[in-house]
């Protein structure tokens, strides 16, 4: 009898083994030891934390366009709705950000939930007070941040990124006078940038001193300077405008902070692939 099961326990162990192996092969024919060190350390540690991973095809796109265009070590923060998050009562308690910084909330009121979009997730904020926070992490130019959002358009102004600590670095969407949405930079001044859409954005800060570049759905919309723009911990979804507390209401998909400005190629791809995430023209 002992034998026997024994015997069944070494059978499901080899199964398992060979099940294992496949998989490793078939990941590696297609991408690079690099991409798989990276990609099974962020699986295992949101796995660690009972965390979910929403879309891991989508995951696995990301770490080889970045690895395939060499800026994947330069990455100093990424979150995507599309994958590792913690959900507790219908709302999330954590978001696993790709390099360990991970987001947190103080408690349940100011945790904002993830929806379903058709085939991909985005992260609500509900206008009242939810945000998301990280104290620990810090960047300093030349770097670039990226995020894809959505805002609520009849509210007049949403932040969606700001320095956590000292020092003064805000991105928000705010109604121009022309009553469309425009992007605004606080960094050593205000920066006020138009082409923004009612729909989902994506939008590219290269902070490079005087070489500074900002991208609104792919189009360059500003080149010059905007301001110191270093960050001491970061605070998303929640900000100061005119010495008042604002949330943002509207929904945030990717947010991801690279340490340098990307190259025309590697830019472009990273767009693409956005653009095919979110099904953007």
């Amino acid at each position: 009898m002992l034998k026997t099961y024994i015997k069944h326990l070494v059978i499901i162990a080899i199964t398992i083994s060979f099940s294992q192996l496949s998989l490793a092969q078939n990941t590696t024919s297609t991408n690079s030891p690099e991409v798989i060190r990276d990609l099974n350390q962020y699986l295992k540690a949101v796995n660690l934390d009972k965390g979910v991973i929403s879309n891991k095809e989508n995951l696995n796109n990301f770490l080889s366009s970045a690895s395939n265009d060499k800026w994947n070590n330069e990455i100093q923060f990424w979150v995507s709705a599309q994958w590792g998050t913690n959900e507790y009562k219908g709302f999330i308690s954590k978001q696993f950000e790709l390099k360990g910084n991970n987001l947190t909330s103080t408690g349940n009121g100011n945790r904002p939930a993830k929806i379903s979009e058709g085939k991909y997730y985005g992260i609500n904020f509900d206008g009242d007070n939810d945000y998301w926070v990280n104290s620990a992490f810090k960047s300093v130019q030349p770097y670039s941040i990226f995020i894809v959002f959505k805002t609520d358009d009849t509210k007049a102004e949403n932040v969606l990124l700001e320095s956590a600590g000292a020092k003064v670095n805000q991105i928000r969407v705010e109604n121009g006078k022309d009553g469309k949405p425009e992007l605004v930079i606080e960094s050593s001044g205000t920066f006020k940038i138009p082409g923004l859409t009612n729909d989902i954005n994506y939008i590219l800060i290269e902070y490079n001193m005087k070489d500074s570049k900002v991208f609104v759905n792919e189009k360059l919309v500003y080149d010059g300077f905007i301001g110191l723009g270093d960050f001491d911990g970061i605070q998303i979804g929640k900000g100061t405008v005119n010495n008042k507390y604002n949330h943002l209401k509207g929904l945030i998909y990717e947010i991801g902070i690279i340490q340098n400005t990307l190259n025309e190629q590697a830019r472009n791809n990273l767009f693409n692939l956005m653009k095919k995430t979110y099904d953007l023209k």
